[in-house]
């Protein structure tokens, strides 16, 4: 077996099970809606409360929606 051979078959014993332990990141990303199903926002969220996501509009605004109008964006 050639060098290189022996070389690609180390490195997928190696990086194949560090890639499987690593946990998968939770998203990021919200959307929410008025009760009439009007997107209000998507995007991300700068953090999440027990009843609610901050989010950041723009330089100056910040958002606060509460968690009934919003739903986790998927990855």
């Amino acid at each position: 077996m050639s060098e290189f051979n022996k070389m690609c078959i180390a490195l997928v014993f190696v990086c194949l099970p560090l890639g499987c332990a690593v946990p998968l990141q939770e998203a990021k990303e919200i959307q929410c809606t008025d009760p009439d199903g009007q997107i209000l926002y998507v995007g991300p969220y700068n953090e999440e409360s027990w009843n609610g996501y901050l989010v950041q509009l723009d330089d100056r605004t910040g958002a606060f929606f509460p968690k009934g109008e919003c739903r986790k964006a998927p990855a």
